[in-house]
């Protein structure tokens, strides 16, 4: 009995730490969207009172950086995420007398959901949008507003494209590790 009671609290803790860590991830990416906005808004000069102002395209240099920041807030949490769900399949293969009804987890139909691999992939777009291709237009916007062509100029660009370059590899990386995750489980019983 305490065994089982163990086993139940263990899955319970673990269930809960997967929602709260999918808020945190996905109120992330939420909070990125409004800031890339914010700094858009400022790029072209409309103030916290919706009036016009003159625009300021120096806020757009901040849009790459800022989605750098938020895409690592964003991957941590989601591996975070990917390591619980995984825990809770292993859990449900584990725990012998349920094996007949797993959890989301661990059942069939996740497994279903990784072999066709459509919605990681449009997860992975969704990322690049968000944190590589709308602050890259940014800051496009920005370079072709800069004045000065010189060595700063081309500081500017190079720093904008390593970090977008970044951005890019961290959501990679997340698609990897969930592809990775999810084949594993298409081999689990």
């Amino acid at each position: 009995m305490v065994h089982s009671t163990y086993r139940v609290a263990c899955l319970r803790e673990a269930s809960n730490e997967l929602m709260v860590r999918s808020k945190m991830r996905d109120g992330w990416l939420r909070l990125h969207l409004f800031a890339q906005a914010a700094v858009l808004a400022l790029a072209i000069g409309i103030r916290t009172d919706l009036s016009i102002a003159t625009p300021a395209p120096t806020y757009a240099a901040l849009a790459p950086t800022l989605s750098f920041m938020f895409c690592l807030f964003y991957g941590v949490q989601d591996d975070l995420v990917a390591g619980l769900s995984q825990y809770l399949a292993w859990f449900s293969q584990a725990d012998i007398g349920y094996k007949e009804f797993p959890n989301w987890h661990g059942s069939s139909m996740i497994r279903e959901y990784y072999s066709r691999g459509w919605a990681p992939k449009m997860k992975l777009l969704g990322l690049l949008i968000a944190f590589v291709a709308i602050p890259g237009m940014m800051a496009g916007y920005w370079l072709s507003t800069t004045q000065h062509k010189g060595r700063s100029f081309l500081v500017s660009v190079s720093w904008t494209v390593v970090i977008l370059v970044a951005a890019a590899a961290v959501c990679i990386l997340c698609f990897i590790r969930r592809r990775d995750l999810g084949r594993k489980r298409l081999h689990q019983p």
